[in-house]
């Protein structure tokens, strides 16, 4: 009797010091992997802060080099010119819009063109950059944009564009509702 109620203590004190050990070790362990997760967080916004200022001198030195002085620069990164201003309503977030474009590279290289849309601004339906520009439009307008590569396809790149690439598009904005 005493040996069963002696491994009765034994078991649940077992059952109680391993479920307390189980608690400290997964406080621990999340403790870990929130600071790695933190640490890569910081070093992914360090390399894409360093990627922005080596897309901005690129787009610096493209349009320097082409004597682009008519060049303005968003809020949101983006370089652009415009050869239409538009007359029409300026799209944003939740418009449905239309748009004729043309997509190249800093050293000329075409990618791609035709029309595109509708489509609805602001639902990831596009590269960030590309739904940027179209914002800053009117109905009617053209212009070109230069595109660095964290709002496009920053450090994966997508089929023959390379990772970290500037881009270039050409943009007519035809409708928006």
């Amino acid at each position: 009797m005493v040996r069963n109620s002696f491994l009765k203590s034994i078991n649940g004190s077992s059952i109680l010091i391993t479920g307390l050990l189980l608690t400290v070790f997964s406080f621990l362990l999340t403790g870990c992997f929130d600071d790695n997760i933190d640490a890569t967080v910081q070093e992914r916004d360090l390399a894409l802060q360093k990627q922005l200022g080596v897309d901005t001198l690129l787009i610096k030195q493209y349009l320097a080099d082409n004597n682009i002085t008519d060049a303005k620069k968003t809020a949101g990164l983006i370089w652009y010119t415009e050869q239409t201003v538009g007359t029409g309503i300026q799209p944003q977030a939740g418009s449905r819009v239309k748009v004729n474009y043309a997509l190249s590279l800093l050293d000329s290289t075409a990618i791609e063109d035709g029309p595109l849309g509708p489509f609805t601004l602001g639902t990831g339906s596009v590269i960030d950059g590309f739904d940027l520009a179209i914002r800053t439009m009117k109905v009617g307008g053209k212009s070109r944009f230069y595109i660095p590569s964290i709002l496009a396809y920053a450090d994966t790149g997508s089929g023959s564009i390379e990772p970290n690439t500037v881009l270039v598009f050409d943009i007519e904005l035809l409708e928006a509702l």
